[in-house]
C-alpha cells in the first residue's frame, strides 16, 4: 500500500517547475513552526517565489509556462501535501492571475504579468466582508468615481488570505445602488486591481483561526484609497463572470483537500507502520478505504483540470472542492481512529491537517455554495 499513487495520470509540476522540488522540502520542514506560530514563514514564501511556482498561470507570450487547469490543480495539490496554508496563498493567485491573463487590458497585463512571471509579484484576492453572505452580494466597500478618471475606495474585508503579504490585490467593491445580477458577486460590482503599496491601503492580522494558521488570513482596509480608471478589471457587468472564470478553468480548491488528504495519509502510514499497527487486519483495512477515498477525489480534481473552457469545467470544478474538501476532513478523523489517542495531540501532523481539512469546506466558494452554483449550473450528456 503506498499514499503517493495516482489513478489518473496528471501533468507533473515538477517536470514545469523543476526549482519545485526543493522548495517543497524547504516548505515542508518549516509548516509545523509557521502553524504553531500562525503566520506565514518569509522564507517559506521565499522559497514559494523562487520555485517559479508562481508563474504558472501567466501565458507564454508574457514569460510564463501557459499553464492549464491540469497542471495548476497539480501544483496546487503538491504545496499542499507541504504547506496546506502556503497552497491557498497559491491557489487565489493563480485564480487572479488566470482573471487578468483573460480580462486584463494590455497595461495590465504589461504591468503585472511580466512581473508575476518572474517571482516579484504575489497576488491576493480580497472579497469577504462581515455581513456579505456567502456570495459576496451585498458588500459595504464602495467605489465612487471621483473625478476624470479616478476612483475613490473605501470600506474593510475581512478573511482575506494574503494579507500583508502580497503584492497587489484583487479588490471587490460596490460601484452601483442599483440592483445587480449574478450568483457570486454582482453587476453592481467592479473589481479594482489595487497594490498593496497604494495609499490609505492597510493590513494587519485578522483571527486567531483553528485551521489554515500561517495563510496570512487578515484584514484588509481601505481608506480614501485612490486609483485610476485603468485598475479596474473588465466592466461592471462582467463582473460575475470575472469571478467565475478561474472554475472555467477548471482551477479548483479541491486540489488543497487532495493535498491534505494525502499528505495525512502519509504521515498515517509511516507511524502505522513504525508503530507495528498494520499487524492488524482492521488498520490495514481502514488506511486501504481513506486510500481509495483519496484516490477517487484525486480523479475528480484532475477531471476538472482535464475540461477546462469546455463548458463544462465549471460545474465540474465546484463538485471537486465540495467532493475533495469533506474527502479531505472525513480521511483525517478516519486517520485519527486508526492512530488513537496520539493523533490528538495538538502538534501530532494529522491533527494539524484535520484543523486544515475542516478550514477548506469554509473557503469561497464555501462548500454549500458550490452545491448550489454546480445544481444551478445545467449538466451536458458528457458530464
Amino acid at each position: 500500500m503506498r499514499a503517493s499513487g495516482h489513478a489518473l495520470p496528471v501533468p507533473d509540476a515538477r517536470t514545469l517547475l523543476p526549482d519545485l522540488a526543493p522548495a517543497l522540502d524547504e516548505i515542508r520542514a518549516r509548516a509545523e513552526a509557521s502553524d504553531e506560530q500562525g503566520r506565514t514563514d518569509p522564507r517559506s514564501l521565499d522559497a514559494l517565489r523562487a520555485s517559479g511556482v508562481l508563474a504558472l498561470a501567466v501565458p507564454r507570450e508574457y514569460g510564463g509556462p501557459g499553464a492549464d487547469g491540469r497542471a495548476v490543480n497539480d501544483a496546487v495539490r503538491l504545496v499542499a501535501e507541504a504547506d496546506a496554508s502556503l497552497a491557498i496563498v497559491l491557489f487565489l493567485h493563480c485564480a487572479v492571475t488566470a482573471r487578468l491573463a483573460r480580462w486584463g487590458s494590455e497595461h495590465q497585463k504589461e504591468r503585472y504579468l511580466h512581473a508575476i512571471a518572474a517571482g516579484d509579484c504575489l497576488a491576493a484576492s480580497v472579497w469577504s466582508e462581515q455581513n456579505a453572505g456567502a456570495s459576496k452580494a451585498r458588500l459595504a466597500t464602495t467605489a465612487v468615481a471621483d473625478g476624470p478618471g479616478t476612483w475613490r475606495i473605501d470600506g474593510s474585508k475581512t478573511f482575506a488570505t494574503g494579507a500583508g503579504i502580497a503584492d497587489v490585490y484583487l479588490v471587490l467593491a460596490q460601484t452601483s445602488t442599483e440592483a445587480g445580477k449574478g450568483g457570486y458577486g454582482s453587476t453592481a460590482q467592479s473589481l479594482f486591481l489595487v497594490d498593496a503599496a497604494t495609499a490609505g491601503v492597510r493590513s494587519r492580522p485578522g483571527p486567531d483561526l483553528v485551521g489554515m494558521r500561517s495563510s496570512a488570513t487578515g484584514l484588509v482596509s481601505f481608506e480614501d484609497c485612490r486609483v485610476a480608471e485603468g485598475a479596474r478589471l473588465g466592466r461592471a457587468a462582467q463582473t460575475p463572470e470575472i469571478i467565475s472564470h478561474p472554475h472555467h478553468l477548471g482551477y479548483t480548491l479541491g486540489a488543497v483537500g487532495v493535498g491534505i488528504a494525502r499528505a495525512a495519509l502519509d504521515s498515517a502510514l509511516t507511524e502505522a507502520a513504525d508503530r507495528g499497527l498494520l499487524e492488524h487486519q482492521a488498520v490495514r483495512h481502514a488506511l486501504a478505504e481513506v486510500e481509495a477515498s483519496v484516490e477517487a477525489a484525486h480523479a475528480l480534481v484532475d477531471r476538472a483540470g482535464a475540461r477546462a473552457l469546455q463548458h463544462r469545467g465549471f460545474r465540474i470544478a465546484l463538485l471537486a472542492k465540495a467532493h475533495a474538501s469533506a474527502v479531505a476532513e472525513s480521511a483525517c478523523a478516519r486517520l485519527q481512529r486508526v492512530l488513537g489517542s496520539a493523533a490528538f495531540v495538538a502538534t501530532h501532523p494529522v491533527n494539524r491537517l484535520a484543523r486544515d481539512a475542516r478550514a477548506i469546506a469554509h473557503m469561497g466558494p464555501p462548500t454549500h455554495l458550490c452545491h448550489e452554483m454546480a445544481g444551478a449550473a445545467r449538466p451536458t450528456s458528457e458530464d
